[in-house]
C-alpha cells in the first residue's frame, strides 16, 4: 500500500496520525490531481479515477463512506455514480455541493 492510498485521521492530542482505511480510487493519478475528497453530513466523499466494470481508462467514480456504517451489506465504500470517457483530472479546488 503506497503511502497516499489511504485515508488517514490526525490525532492532535498524540500529534500522530493513523490509517483509517484504504481508499477506492487510485490517488497516483495525473500527478495528484486526480482526486477530490469532500465531508458530507457523516459521510467522506471521494471522487477520483477508478476501476469500475474492470476498466479503467478515463473513468471516475464518486463514493461515499460513513464510518458509523462500517461493514453494513459487505460495503466499505458505496458508488454513487460513474462517469465514463471523462479523464483522470479531477477538478479538486472546486466546491461540490451535498
Amino acid at each position: 500500500m503506497k503511502c497516499c492510498d489511504k485515508v488517514k485521521k490526525y490525532d492532535k492530542v498524540n500529534n500522530s496520525w493513523s490509517v483509517v482505511k484504504r481508499l477506492p480510487v487510485r490517488a497516483d493519478s495525473s500527478y495528484g490531481w486526480g482526486l477530490a475528497f469532500k465531508a458530507c453530513g457523516n459521510s467522506l466523499l471521494v471522487i477520483g479515477a477508478g476501476d469500475h466494470g474492470g476498466h479503467d481508462d478515463g473513468v471516475i467514480v464518486l463514493h461515499s463512506w460513513n464510518p458509523d456504517e462500517e461493514n453494513r451489506d459487505g460495503q466499505e465504500w458505496n458508488v454513487l455514480a460513474v462517469k465514463a470517457r471523462a479523464g483522470t483530472f479531477v477538478y479538486n479546488c472546486a466546491v461540490m455541493g451535498c
